[in-house]
C-alpha cells in the first residue's frame, strides 16, 4: 500500500456527509492535527477495518489513480453498502478494470438493498436503460422514487427528467418535473440549478408561466457561484441578446470568458468567433487561435474548422496547409460537413500533396448527404 497525504489538495465541501464525519473525528480539518490524524485514520482502515474507513481511504485512492489499491480497500469490507456501491461505479465506470455492467449491476443492487440512496439511484439508471440487466423503464423509474422519498439529490433530478421529457411510457408531467427541479436546486444540485435557469429562459408549453427571463437569471447566477460554465454561457447568452433584461455586452463577454476558463469548448469556440470577426470585441487572431486550440484539443469538430481555417491563411498562427488539412480530417472523420467540404477542396485543387480528386467528390458527397449548401452547389445539386 502507499502511504502519502492526500489530504492538503481535497476540499472539505466536496465530501460525502459520512466523510465530512471522519473529517472532524481525526482532526483532519486543522494543521496542526492533521498529519498525526491521518495516520491514525489510516489504521483504522488498514488494521482495524473499520468500514467507513476503508471506504473513504479507497476513495482517496481512487481520487489519485490508484484503482488497484482503492479497488483492495473497497473488497476488505465487502458487506457495506458504500464499498459495493464504489465497487459497482467501478466496474461500470472501467476504473481501473474492464468494464462490466453485470457486476456493476450486481454491486448496486446488493448496496441499494440496504437501503444506499446512491446505489437506489445507479441501480435505476441501470433498469432504466437497460445496462446489465434487462430495461425495465417502470422499475427504474420506481428506483428513482424510491431514493426521491429518501432525499436523494440526484434521485430527484433523475425523476424530474422522467416527467420532464415523459418517454418509454412515462407520463409527461412538465409542472411536477419543475417541482422536483426546484426540490434538488433547493438543495444546491447542480445540474438542477442550470436546468430551472434553462426552463425559465424559454419556459415550457404546458406551464405558460414558467417563462421568466429574471428567475433564469437568479438560477444562472447560483450556478455561476459553483463555478458551473455552461450556467456562465447561458448568462452570457442572455446579457448579450437582451433576453428579457437588459442587453449589457460588458457582463456578456464577462460570463464567456468565466465559461471559457472553466473549460467549456462552446463557450471557447464563440469567444473564438467573436474575436475573428470583431464581434463586440477588437478583432485578434491570435486570441482567437488560442481559444479555438484549447477547444479543438476537447474535440469540438467546429473549433478543428475554425482552427483549420486560420492555418490555412495564417491568422494569428504560421500558416500550415498540412496542420490545416489535419484538423480538417479530424473533422470529416466524425461527419462534420464544413471540415468535409474545406478538406474536399483541398484535394479537388490538385496542390501538390492533395493530388486526389476521387477523394475530394466523395468529401463533397458526404457534406452534401447532410445538407450542407456550399457542397450541394459544388455538386450542382
Amino acid at each position: 500500500m502507499k502511504i502519502w497525504n492526500p489530504l492538503k489538495n481535497l476540499h472539505q465541501d466536496r465530501l460525502a456527509k459520512e466523510y465530512k464525519e471522519l473529517w472532524t473525528k481525526y482532526g483532519l480539518d486543522k494543521p496542526e492535527t492533521a498529519d498525526s490524524g491521518f495516520l491514525e485514520f489510516q489504521k483504522a482502515a488498514l488494521l482495524a477495518r473499520s468500514p467507513l474507513e476503508c471506504t473513504f481511504l479507497g476513495e482517496l485512492f481512487s481520487l489519485e489513480k490508484f484503482h488497484a489499491d482503492a479497488m483492495f480497500l473497497f473488497n476488505l469490507v465487502p458487506e457495506f453498502s458504500m464499498a459495493q456501491w464504489r465497487l459497482g461505479l467501478m466496474y461500470r465506470d472501467a476504473e481501473g478494470v474492464e468494464q462490466d455492467l453485470v457486476k456493476a449491476f450486481s454491486f448496486f443492487e446488493k448496496a441499494a438493498n440496504q437501503g444506499d440512496p446512491r446505489a437506489i439511484c445507479d441501480l435505476g439508471m441501470c433498469y432504466r436503460h437497460g445496462r446489465g440487466v434487462e430495461k425495465d423503464v417502470k422499475k427504474g423509474v420506481a428506483l428513482f422514487r424510491q431514493g426521491t422519498d429518501l432525499g436523494h439529490v440526484t434521485s430527484i433530478y433523475d425523476l424530474a427528467i422522467e416527467f420532464l421529457y415523459g418517454e418509454d411510457g412515462v407520463e409527461k408531467d412538465e409542472a411536477q418535473a419543475i417541482t422536483l427541479f426546484t426540490q434538488a436546486a433547493d438543495l444546491g444540485h447542480l445540474k438542477s440549478l442550470c436546468r430551472l435557469g434553462l426552463i425559465y429562459r424559454t419556459g415550457l408549453a404546458s406551464v405558460p408561466e414558467s417563462r421568466d427571463p429574471l428567475k433564469a437569471v437568479e438560477y444562472f447566477l447560483k450556478g455561476v457561484e459553483k463555478d458551473d460554465p455552461k450556467s456562465a454561457l447561458y448568462l452570457a447568452e442572455m446579457y448579450l441578446n437582451g433576453e428579457g433584461i437588459e442587453r449589457n455586452v460588458d457582463q456578456a463577454l464577462h460570463f464567456f470568458e468565466m465559461a471559457a476558463n472553466l473549460g467549456l469548448a462552446e463557450a471557447q469556440r464563440i469567444l473564438g468567433i467573436m474575436y475573428v470577426q470583431g464581434k463586440e470585441v477588437p478583432i485578434d487572431y491570435e486570441k482567437a487561435a488560442k481559444l479555438f486550440q484549447s477547444a479543438a484539443d476537447q474535440g469540438d469538430n467546429y473549433s478543428r474548422y475554425y482552427l483549420g481555417v486560420m492555418y490555412e491563411n495564417g491568422e494569428g498562427v504560421e500558416k500550415d496547409e498540412l496542420k490545416a488539412a489535419d484538423l480538417f480530417q479530424r473533422g470529416a472523420n466524425e461527419g462534420h460537413s464544413f471540415s468535409q467540404y474545406s478538406l474536399a477542396l483541398k484535394y479537388l485543387s490538385g496542390r501538390p500533396g492533395f493530388e486526389d480528386p476521387a477523394k475530394g467528390v466523395f468529401l463533397l458527397e458526404q457534406a452534401a448527404n447532410q445538407g450542407y449548401a456550399p457542397a450541394l452547389a459544388e455538386l450542382g445539386a
